[in-house]
């Protein structure tokens, strides 16, 4: 009997300490997502300041709208858990449209704009926008998803059912994917999934909701464009081929920076990266170990 209530007490003792440490964890990609929105939102509306604007003011705001697109991004995020609890895909939708709010916001933040004057989602090879002011929708090619695909589609078989229920091009195979020097049961390539179709049920879904996070943190740095617009502009005013590509193509640079961070961090073990543990901890819920620890 003394046996089993010492036993019974180390397993609260340790399901107590998780739960510690997963809201420490929680904290902490909260804290991460709101500032480092934030900080580019509020950077970001001051190289798109315009003239006759207070700096002070124009940062503020950036920094608000920016801190509204993270809390966004974060609920995605959160929605890829029930994937993975409720064994349901359809739950990647409300995932990917709750990040496209925050990612939306926090771009428009870094556009020096009101956060709710343009709204935009990709899906597959298309990036969609609305411009509300001009009442505008524009439908353009997502270059990037174009690479994704393609090293989704040469080693793999494309499932639409799957990406109707979850909202991400979904590719199926039998055996390890590899790609970039990795190799695993299922990577994410920019707005595609493809995954080691003899995996048991749980594992499926577990592995389903992890590579969405990854989707969702692709989509998050849209901000990284608009730092660029004063040049974009110039080519545009001096290109018109350009400006009427522009038109129908969305030239993103998001990869630049997801691909940045993900290389910083190649010397340190898988589970240690900050986009693994950040994609662990929402569609999982498992505390995760820091790449210092």
């Amino acid at each position: 009997m003394k046996q089993a209530l010492c036993l019974l007490l180390l397993l609260s003792l340790g399901i107590h300490a998780s739960a510690q440490n997963l809201r420490k964890q929680s904290r902490e990609f909260t804290f991460t997502s709101l500032g480092v929105n934030g900080l580019v939102g509020g950077i970001g509306a001051l190289v798109n300041k315009k003239d006759g604007e207070k700096a002070g003011k124009v940062f503020w705001k950036g920094f608000g709208q920016g801190c509204l697109g993270g809390a966004f991004q974060i609920a995605g995020k959160a929605f890829t858990y029930q994937i993975n609890d409720k064994k349901n895909l359809s739950y990647g939708w409300a995932a990917r449209i709750t990040n496209a709010i925050g990612s939306s916001i926090a771009q428009n933040a870094a556009n020096n704009i009101n956060f709710w004057e343009r709204w935009h989602f990709n899906f597959g090879l298309f990036r969609f926008d609305y411009h509300v002011k001009e009442k505008k929708f524009q439908a353009r090619l997502f270059p990037s998803a174009f690479y994704g695909t393609f090293v989704a589609a040469r080693q793999a078989k494309f499932s639409l059912k799957e990406t109707l229920k979850t909202g991400v091009m979904v590719y199926r195979k039998k055996g390890n994917v590899s790609a970039w020097g990795l190799n695993a049961n299922g990577l994410a390539f920019v707005s595609s999934i493809v995954y080691d179709e003899t995996l048991s049920r749980d594992e499926y879904h577990s592995l389903m909701a992890h590579e969405v996070v990854h989707i969702l943190q692709y989509d998050n740095m849209v901000w990284l464009n608009p730092f660029f617009n004063r040049w974009d502009q110039k080519l545009k005013n001096n290109s018109k081929a350009y400006k009427n590509l522009s038109e129908y193509v969305y030239f993103d640079f998001n990869g630049l920076t997801i691909l940045g961070l993900y290389r910083m961090q190649l010397s340190k073990d898988w589970d240690c990266r900050f986009i693994e543990r950040q994609a662990n901890h929402y569609s999982r819920r498992i505390p995760m170990p820091r790449c210092n620890d």
